[in-house]
């Protein structure tokens, strides 16, 4: 056999190969693609996810004082038919509540981010005449990929909120520095603040507002250009008035004058004090953690949510029911029953639905008739009112060694804003420059803050959400499904399951249906290559043998088939039919030369099985590290169970199936495979292709 290979003319790869083994254009080769390789895996941006540009955009609408069914009809939906009316929109999901509305907008996947937010607001703008007067509205781009690629968790044992606040301003100064650096953010920790508390019978007494402190803060504290002047040869720059450079300046201004004309200075009506805002501080939990943390919460009656971030695209959570019907009131008691229904399903935690508990609110309603004579606006009231409880920062002071101004906060004291009974104490301004008490203004009326309204593509939804301990969500939603097939929602009303459980549900689909295509074209590729029909399909046998390794291998770890393994089975595929493509090839050269089908097979164990272990372990060492890699491990384990099973298996059940074939189609069909036993030792040309 070997005289005939070596008489045997080389065809043009031959020659190729000839050429290279004693070349020493091969080193210079070598080299060349080594120092290339080490340069692309330096150069090649590298980034932890793929990059999915998914377009979007968040729509903000204000319509002070509208309840919350009136901005869903008026607004909510007159703009969610004007948006749809665009293309490439994929789904629209808005949220409707008192005094106004969300909507938020998904475009296609691969839509352009530009055009898309330019359509969307020409649309708006071009819709601005169908909504209700005193409603405006804000358009907030977003993009799926629009995360941060570097967190810096700052922590100090001796370190307060607010030193560690100021660090991380000098280290996000210093990282403006390195370019193409984008947006820097601060999260948590205390800014300093410059509070001003205002006792309000003071302003009584002195007859002055919170707007006319507000006013006179703001005066105070302004620093203009005035112009130049010629002065001989050079020209002066005069700027006019003066800044705030302590909190003692703050508290020395004039608000105001008593009736003797005796100025009334901000100390004389408020306490100013250098101090800090809320607190606001993050901590990271190790989810092993959760049982403990969950006792702790429930102990005292707190509500604690475990947010993490899966691979992927974002998703609101893992397992999500949308229930859809006609009548919202409905809508929310069926969320209930939902609600219900999770928490009898084994092993969903974190359970939440998108309707809220019943909150008190106090509704002051403005008395028109009193309020027109006083000259007095019911937003005049709203504002006062947002600012005496809430706070508004209303000038800023310049502190050296803080990198920023620090914010001027007007707010009542403390003391004076715990009750409702604190509102009689608040005066505002007339037009006739006179104070009149806000409780002579309006009527108190106790109501339940507004639900929000919730539509997703122009339906009304309610939402329940978990996310799932240790289990696999697909079995959760097994489970949710039989019991809603015996247990059905009324007529009119229907379920629908999301999230990302839905996300994997269609991933797995199309990488079946991508694994069907791969496994026709390589058949197609096989059928012309053998000429056969039936040798591909006994080849293609291989995949199904490695899929025996990759499930016990799963089932053994405790692991769970994921997206990333079904990659794996794809990338698979091609690896494993190589070594039944070798085994067969060998099988058929032999029986074309005259070799016995038994000795073929044989002969082709014996040759064969050396290459077939070495390039099996090469893939398995070469994807070994991916293990490491708590993402990409159920592809690594994929990759290398699949290729052990497939090449142990492949060693004996290919050939055993391929002499079975064989041996049916060299026998007359009136005998049995006993009696003719003798004839497969006869030539193999009865059993070549």
């Amino acid at each position: 056999m070997s005289n005939d290979s070596a008489t045997k003319p080389r065809g043009l790869v031959g020659q190729i190969t000839a050429y290279f083994i004693n070349s020493q254009l091969t080193v210079l080769l070598v080299i060349a693609l080594t120092a290339f390789s080490i340069g692309t895996f330096i150069l090649v941006p590298k980034e932890e996810n793929p990059q999915i540009n998914v377009p979007g955009a968040s729509v903000t609408f204000t319509y002070p004082g509208a309840p919350a069914e009136v901005v869903e009809k008026s607004v909510t939906t007159m703009m969610e038919s004007r948006i749809r009316e665009l293309e490439g929109i994929d789904h629209i999901y808005s949220t409707s509540v008192n005094s106004g509305s969300e909507i938020g907008v998904q475009f296609l996947v691969g839509s352009d981010w530009e055009k898309s937010i330019f359509k969307l607001q020409d649309q708006l703008f071009s819709s601005r005449d169908l909504l209700p007067p005193g409603v405006s509205y804000e358009v907030q781009p977003s993009r799926t990929d629009d995360v941060p690629i570097v967190t810096l968790s700052l922590t100090g044992k001796d370190y307060s909120d607010n030193q560690l606040h100021r660090v991380g301003e000098r280290i996000l100064e210093e990282l403006r520095k390195i370019p193409d650096t984008g947006v820097l953010t601060i999260n948590g920790g205390q800014p300093r603040m410059i509070a001003v508390d205002l006792n309000p019978d003071k302003l009584a007494s002195y007859q002055l507002s919170p707007e006319a402190i507000a006013q006179s803060l703001q005066a105070a504290n302004a620093e203009l250009p005035a112009g130049d002047v010629s002065n001989g040869q050079s020209r002066l720059f005069i700027e006019g008035g003066s800044l705030f450079q302590s909190t003692e300046d703050i508290a020395q201004i004039i608000v105001g004058f008593s009736r003797d004309r005796s100025p009334i200075y901000l100390r004389d009506v408020a306490t100013v004090r250098d101090d800090f805002r809320d607190r606001t501080s993050y901590s990271r939990i190790h989810f092993r953690l959760r049982p403990s943390i969950e006792d702790v919460a429930n102990r005292h009656q707190a509500v604690v949510k475990f947010l993490e971030k899966p691979a992927g695209p974002p998703q609101r959570a893992t397992v999500m029911t949308e229930i859809y019907g006609p009548d919202y009131t409905q809508l929310r008691e069926l969320s209930k029953q939902v609600h219900q229904v999770f928490n009898n399903t084994k092993e969903i935690v974190d359970i939440d639905d998108s309707t809220r508990n019943q909150i008190p609110q106090m509704q002051l309603t403005v008395d028109q008739d009193k309020s027109m004579r006083a000259g007095i606006t019911p937003t005049d009231v709203a504002e006062t009112l947002n600012v005496l409880l809430r706070g508004s920062d209303v000038s800023t002071l310049k502190i050296p060694g803080e990198i920023l101004p620090v914010g001027i906060q007007l707010r009542f004291s403390e003391e004076f804003r715990r009750n409702l009974d604190d509102l009689s104490r608040i005066q505002l301004p007339t037009s006739t420059g006179s104070l009149v008490p806000l409780t002579e203004l309006v009527n108190q009326q106790p109501t339940i803050v507004d639900q929000p309204i919730f539509h997703k593509d122009q339906q009304s939804v309610v939402y329940v959400t978990g996310e799932m301990g240790n289990r696999s969500s697909i079995y959760a939603v097994l489970d949710q499904l039989f019991y809603f097939t015996r247990h059905p929602l009324p007529a009119g009303y229907w379920i629908k399951w999301d999230g990302e459980w839905k996300t994997t549900v269609d991933l797995f689909r199309d990488i079946a249906l991508v694994l069907t295509a791969a496994t026709a074209m390589i058949y197609m590729l096989l059928v012309g290559q053998f000429h056969s029909f039936k040798i591909p399909v006994i080849i293609l046998g291989s995949i199904p043998l490695s899929l025996i390794g990759i499930l016990v291998a799963f089932a053994l770890n405790g692991a769970y088939f994921s997206a990333l393994s079904m990659i794996g089975v794809i990338a698979l595929a091609g690896m494993v039919i190589r070594n039944s493509i070798v085994l067969l090839e060998f099988i058929q050269e032999r029986l074309r030369e005259g070799a016995d089908l038994q000795h073929a097979i044989l002969e082709a164990g014996a040759v064969r099985f050396r290459p077939i272990l070495l390039t099996s372990l090469a893939a398995i060492l070469g994807n070994a590290p991916i293990l490491l890699d708590p993402i990409w491990a159920g592809l690594g384990w994929t990759i290398i169970t699949g290729m052990m099973a497939s090449s142990a298996l492949t060693m004996v059940v290919i050939p055993l199936i391929y002499y079975s074939d064989r041996l049916k189609r060299s026998q007359p069909a009136n005998e049995s495979p006993d009696s003719n036993h003798s004839q497969n030792n006869t030539g193999g040309e009865s059993y070549a292709s």
